[in-house]
């Protein structure tokens, strides 16, 4: 049964679409199922070493620990890790501020520092922020911000539960499992976190179900900034549906090449099959 859940997931990256929605070509496919073959060889032998993967399309390259769940899907699609990021490289822009919450390894940081942004990345696990700001600078990024707390609703001391199966990529602050290792760590506000007078023009948001505290603790920067959000959906982080529809958000997806309109019932639906969705949030008075 494992066995068979390993290889329908290798089958689902070697099949994924490339970044303009279009599937694989033969030659793709090779290529990725040639990568699949030496990851499963490198995770019989290094799991929880290190391996460092270019992603030669978007000018960067990341070191990260073999293990986590991230480092799977990204050995093996490099540059086309999500389809959104298409929507970022069509997006971004120079004089923008892209906000990274729960910035992982440095994927986005990175493709939003190498499209000439300005960065505040935002990651609580200590380990992979280490990872992270090695990854910075490595490449050689320097205008890039990075708060090493967790966002929330309120300020002070958090618990950070850091699944068995995946302790440095899926952390999160809703407990998860009774394997769950527990640390201790800063929490503030989004709000707090970010001065006044900084105008965040993106956000990156990905908690592992904590997004709608993240929103709750930010509602100030929303009303202000009106930021483009680029968030993963859950059925434990739904709630950031409702705050944001609040707020003033509609929501899309993207295939690729356009945005399509989602209304959030129908979100609903397609996060209840899938379990988690990314999604686009654009505020009515934004830009288009």
């Amino acid at each position: 049964m494992r066995l068979m859940r390993k290889i329908r997931r290798l089958s689902a990256l070697i099949a994924t679409p490339t970044l303009d929605g279009s599937p694989p070509n033969c030659r793709r496919r090779l290529e990725r199922l040639t990568r699949a073959v030496q990851w499963e060889c490198i995770r019989q032998v290094a799991r929880w070493r290190e391996v460092t993967i270019t992603c030669e399309q978007l000018g960067f390259s990341m070191t990260i620990p073999v293990g986590t769940g991230i480092s799977t899907s990204l050995y093996i699609l490099r540059d086309e890790l999500e389809k959104e990021v298409s929507f970022l490289l069509y997006c971004l822009r120079p004089d923008m501020t892209f906000l990274d919450i729960g910035a992982n390894f440095g994927f986005y940081s990175l493709l939003a520092a190498r499209r000439g942004c300005r960065v505040i990345a935002v990651e609580p696990h200590p380990t992979t922020a280490k990872y992270l700001l090695q990854n910075l600078r490595a490449n050689g990024v320097k205008d890039v911000h990075v708060i090493q707390k967790a966002l929330s609703d309120t300020s002070g001391t958090a618990t950070l539960y850091e699944p068995h199966f995946d302790p440095f990529g899926s952390s999160s602050l809703l407990w998860r499992e009774a394997l769950s290792r527990a640390l201790s760590v800063q929490m503030v506000t989004l709000d707090e976190a970010i001065p006044e007078d900084e105008h965040i023009d993106m956000i990156k948001l990905d908690v592992e179900g904590a997004e709608g505290r993240v929103l709750r603790g930010g509602k100030s920067l929303l009303q202000r900034d009106r930021p483009s959000i680029l968030l993963e959906l859950s059925t434990a982080g739904f709630e950031a549906c409702s705050l944001l529809t609040e707020h003033g958000y509609r929501f899309f997806t993207w295939n690729g090449k356009v945005l399509v309109s989602i209304s959030p019932i129908a979100l609903w639906k397609v996060v209840r099959r899938c379990r988690a969705v990314n999604v686009i949030a654009l505020s009515s008075d934004g830009w288009e």
